[in-house]
């Protein structure tokens, strides 16, 4: 089982440009970590979002998140270009994703060094929306995940409000999503491996949240957008470490 979390994303310092934009719904919502705002375009069809990374970078996996492409029978294309002039030159990133459910969106390739990169993406009947893009390279964990461990689709965090009469007469039933519990539990890892991600990870789960997709091989749709709650900082367990992450995660937004 290979486990990754996709937490160094491009786009976000790219320089961002689309063919469509509605107002109210810039490009550069997309770049931020927020799921409340969105990038729309103006209509529905084929529109396309570009990022220029200033230089040729590595990126081994993409995705999305807080998506309303399923409901607009919509496709998105990730595509990269030596040269930026695109016409002839794009080259796919990964293969055309058709989703059938709006869900959280995590996906590895194979890696490629490019410094252009696009999103095409077409949509029947309105225009999709989206709240976050995400190129990088991916972290892979370096053991499976330790027990116990529920995938944020399964484990959903809901209050549940029954609303009762005066008299004791039940009036219905009310919700509130509060995303899913995912707790992330990594033990006896080595001391390379902390030594050489622990400390940049750290830096930006403290702050920001992160892609994570469980068990690439088996469930690869199976990816979550995780904002941590607390972190069990590594500590050794006689010759390797241990640490863990509890996290709040949102899996269909």
């Amino acid at each position: 089982m290979s486990s990754y979390i996709g937490y160094t994303n491009l786009v976000k310092s790219g320089t961002v440009t689309v063919t469509s934009e509605a107002t109210g719904y810039e490009k550069e919502n997309a770049q931020s970590y927020k799921t409340s705002s969105w990038w729309q375009a103006a209509a529905a069809g084929t529109v396309y979002f570009y990022i220029d990374m200033g230089s040729a970078v590595d990126v081994d996996s993409w995705g999305f998140v807080g998506s309303d492409l399923a409901d607009n029978s919509g496709t998105i294309l990730p595509e990269y270009s030596t040269t930026g002039a695109w016409a002839g030159e794009e080259l796919p990133l990964d293969s055309l994703y058709t989703p059938t459910k709006n869900i959280s969106v995590l996906k590895k390739v194979t890696n490629v060094n490019a410094r252009y990169f696009r999103f095409e993406i077409a949509s029947t009947g309105s225009a999709s929306f989206f709240a976050n893009f995400f190129l990088g390279v991916a972290l892979e964990l370096e053991i499976g995940l330790s027990s116990p461990f529920s995938p944020a689709n399964l484990n959903r965090d809901r209050k549940i409000y029954n609303n009762m009469s005066e008299n004791g007469q039940y009036l219905g039933r009310s919700l509130r999503r509060k995303g899913s519990k995912v707790r992330i539990i990594q033990k006896d890892v080595t001391r390379t491996w902390i030594d050489a991600n622990w400390e940049s990870l750290a830096d930006h789960i403290e702050l920001y949240p992160f892609y994570f997709l469980w068990n690439q091989e088996d469930y690869a749709i199976e990816a979550a957008y995780c904002m941590v709650n607390k972190i069990t900082y590594p500590v050794y367990s006689i010759l390797y470490m241990n640490f863990t992450l509890d996290c709040v995660a949102l899996y269909d937004v």
